[in-house]
């Protein structure tokens, strides 16, 4: 199925990590500052008996609040340590695209190495062609004699087609589970906690810092290290959420392609979030930690083990298959 999907728009890489600050100690940071500032803190440490860099880290957060603040207005408090409704908002419209990737996501957590599968046809169609032509047994003569020799030599030539797929292919098929994996991370964040975590106060939605603490955290490690959700993700999250519904094709087409659409909207909405709310910033205030920084999400390391291992049963399926078939011939 073919789709106009511009894939810049479909990048959810955080521009905020991009330009990180190049500073991981405080220390560092500080001896790079003026002589001006290091004198006023020095001097300002003398008279309230704190610790210089504790003081630069209070001036290096309060610095941030007031940028957040000027970035995007009616957001967050950061003297008064509090989020506004505009962050109730923001928050209710990632649920609300959590909630539309949620079905397809807990299709792909309950069998994944079924979904690589698929999606290999959709990146290495070659790949899955090479296989489905050389590999199933079924495609042997009826005079073929059944040996575990002969298995062992079938089984022996799907490792060495997958191990051999081409570099470009298997990048893709890599960056494109990534992108899956980001989506169930996305799917799975707090979001219902972090709105039932605002209270109404003069007639306003607030929510205090230290009580979505963790919950900014957990948003901050997923949405800071974004993915690029590209058409064939999208694709086979639907495809393979629907496998074994009796449709015809046409009329899956025709969903398929409203699901494509709906969903390239969802990613651009998540995107407008990254793009316009420094969640990082808001972790460094929340935490009041200057130099804080969101962790780095659990990545798919194992794909390729699950990869080769659901070729490897899809196989012994084609080959029992094929024997009792043999039998009913005879």
């Amino acid at each position: 199925i073919q789709a106009s999907i511009d894939p810049e728009s479909q990048s959810l890489v955080s521009s905020e990590m991009v330009s990180v600050d190049k500073y991981k100690d405080i220390d560092v940071q500080y001896k790079s500052e003026s002589l001006f500032l290091r004198i006023w803190l020095f001097i300002k440490s003398l008279f309230s008996s704190t610790d210089v860099k504790v003081l630069y880290n209070a001036y290096l957060v309060s610095a941030r609040g007031k940028a957040v603040e000027k970035k995007v207005p009616h957001l967050i408090s950061a003297s008064k340590r509090v989020f506004f409704n505009d962050f109730y908002a923001q928050i209710e419209v990632l649920s609300k695209c959590a909630e539309f990737f949620k079905n397809g996501i807990l299709t792909y957590e309950h069998e994944p190495g079924d979904f690589y599968v698929y999606l290999s046809s959709l990146i290495a169609p070659e790949v899955v062609r090479q296989i489905s032509e050389e590999v199933n047994p079924s495609n042997l003569s009826n005079d073929r004699e059944v040996t575990n020799v002969l298995k062992l030599s079938l089984v022996r030539k799907l490792d060495n087609i997958i191990q051999s797929m081409p570099s470009v292919k298997r990048s893709g098929l890599y960056n494109a589970i990534c992108s899956v994996e980001w989506l169930k991370h996305f799917v799975h964040l707090p979001f219902s906690r972090i709105l039932s975590s605002f209270k109404e106060d003069d007639g306003e939605l607030v929510c205090y810092f230290d009580s979505v603490k963790t919950e900014i955290g957990q948003l901050a490690t997923i949405l800071c290290n974004g993915k690029c959700i590209e058409h064939d993700v999208l694709e086979a999250l639907y495809a393979f959420s629907c496998m074994g519904d009796s449709t015809d094709d046409e009329t899956f087409a025709v969903k398929m392609q409203k699901y494509l659409e709906a969903g390239s909207s969802q990613i651009a909405l998540i995107k407008s979030f990254i793009t316009t709310v420094p969640i990082r910033s808001i972790g460094v205030l929340v935490n009041n930690e200057a130099l804080w920084f969101p962790q780095t999400p659990e990545g798919c390391e194992d794909w390729f083990i699950k990869f080769k291992n659901t070729w490897r049963k899809i196989f012994d399926c084609q080959w029992n298959q094929w024997i009792s078939d043999r039998k009913k011939d005879v």
